[in-house]
């Protein structure tokens, strides 16, 4: 299963990016990091994607992305 982290209501951005409050500009973790993370560090949660993001608005999302990647290039 993949994870966000999350740190008092924000999420770990990727890179290191600082954080972020979309799930959707949050980075993902496999699930052994994601909660070895989570012990380690005071106020992280690890946050199930499917418990953040449905299915549905996944697709709608890949979907836009994919229309902005054919303008770009």
């Amino acid at each position: 299963m993949l994870y966000l982290l999350r740190k008092n209501g924000y999420y770990y951005r990727h890179n290191n990016s600082g954080y972020t409050e979309s799930p959707f500009e949050a980075e993902v973790y496999e699930e052994k990091y994601a909660l070895d993370h989570e012990k380690m560090h005071e106020n992280v949660t690890a946050v199930p994607v499917t418990a953040v993001i449905d299915s549905t608005k996944m697709e709608e999302v890949l979907e836009r992305l994919m229309v902005i990647r054919k303008l770009l290039k």
